[in-house]
């Protein structure tokens, strides 16, 4: 894979993370802020309706006034879920409201399956002040049901305490909710408070402020391969082209106006190597020239063998006076078509000495040998072996 692929695929991973964790970031805000939020207005709810809820109760109870069907409305616990029934008509927040027990006196004050598993709940927690959960209703309406206990406290005891001390109209008005001590669980405040406003507000700015954010992250991914592609990916694509063309042999190819950076300093090194390859390949091709003319100047046939007693280079003198060219005899053993049988040997066993450790009979010695010409002719030749 080429390099501007992998960093592109490494940005967009990058921002793929970044994205991630900015979602999660914002679900796991959002909804925390969401149960702060209705958090504090349930517990400015309760503050509210307890403190009424108090203070209309020993009100009542120092007015001495009969409990009748009557006088009866004046408590609110007994009527909060009456005026948590004509609550809508003042507010379209969806909250709903009562304090409930599981032995009330209203049967509309009932707790109702959620809410017993609340008061079991602050039974096994009796230091508790609230409890807060998400539930969900029939029609499946998200609510945060938070509930608050009420303990029985001392002025609770005038009508909730043996039905004997009870005053006579409740008395004769009620069988149950009697004998509770103080400390004891009477009931508890339940309020319900809708989520989908909240949320689908909460979302809404969220999801807008994610919006101008990925915005920004595709700027950012576009702006880096841009700057990737122009001042990366281009130049290193014309230095391989340069290298290219130096493995191809030419030798005179360069890299201009790269710039100053580290891509612009290899392109220095490159040229400065180029510069070097040039000088010395015009060099060995003038080297090369010289001795192909020193060469072929001489009268003399001049061979090249490598180790193993292969022609490397043949001369045009040799050309003449054996009737190979050179093109024939390339590669070639020197003493299986140059040299008769008899002599072949001979010949042999010399060119292995020579190979192996540079001696012989035939080195810095003229050995007079037969050769067989092309044309099969078999002249006299002074041999010379140097290493």
């Amino acid at each position: 894979m080429r390099i501007k692929y992998k960093v592109w695929c490494l940005a967009a991973a990058v921002i793929g993370v970044i994205v991630c964790f900015d979602i999660y970031c914002g679900y796991r805000d959002i909804e925390g802020s969401i149960q702060e939020e209705l958090s504090r207005d349930a517990k400015d709810i309760r503050a509210i309706l307890m403190a009424t809820r108090r203070v209309y109760q020993k009100q009542f109870i120092a007015s001495g006034l009969p409990l009748t069907e009557a006088t009866i409305g004046f408590l609110p616990a007994h009527t909060l879920s009456r005026i948590s029934k004509d609550f809508p008509n003042w507010s379209a927040s969806g909250l709903k409201f009562n304090n409930v027990s599981d032995r009330p006196r209203n049967p509309l004050n009932r707790a109702n399956e959620v809410e017993m598993a609340a008061m079991d709940w602050f039974r096994n927690n009796p230091k508790a002040d609230h409890r807060l959960v998400e539930i969900k209703d029939a029609n499946g309406t998200g609510f945060y049901h938070y509930t608050s206990p009420i303990w029985i406290e001392k002025y609770c005891l005038k009508c909730h305490g043996a039905r004997g001390q009870a005053p006579p109209s409740i008395a004769a008005a009620y069988t149950e909710s009697y004998d509770y001590n103080i400390g004891d669980l009477r009931g508890m405040l339940s309020i319900y408070l809708p989520t989908s406003a909240l949320r689908q507000k909460s979302y809404s700015a969220w999801g807008y402020q994610f919006g101008v954010r990925l915005a920004g992250y595709l700027i950012l991914l576009i702006a880096l391969g841009y700057l990737l592609n122009r001042y990366v990916v281009s130049r290193l694509a014309r230095l391989e082209e340069n290298t290219s063309k130096l493995a191809a042999g030419d030798y005179s190819a360069r890299v201009h106006h790269i710039g100053r950076d580290e891509i612009g300093q290899l392109a220095t090194s490159i040229n400065k190597m180029s510069t070097e390859i040039q000088q010395r390949d015009r060099t060995l091709r003038e080297s090369e020239e010289c001795f192909r003319l020193t060469t072929d100047s001489i009268k003399d046939a001049l061979v090249l063998l490598s180790r193993e007693g292969r022609i490397l280079f043949w001369n045009n003198a040799a050309e003449t006076i054996f009737g190979y060219a050179a093109a024939e005899v390339m590669g070639k053993v020197l003493h299986e078509f140059l040299v008769p049988s008899a002599d072949r040997n001979r010949m042999e066993n010399g060119l292995k000495s020579f190979s192996q450790n540079g001696q012989g009979p035939f080195v810095g010695a003229e050995v007079e040998l037969s050769a067989l010409c092309k044309n099969g002719e078999v002249i006299t030749v002074e041999l010379r072996f140097l290493p």
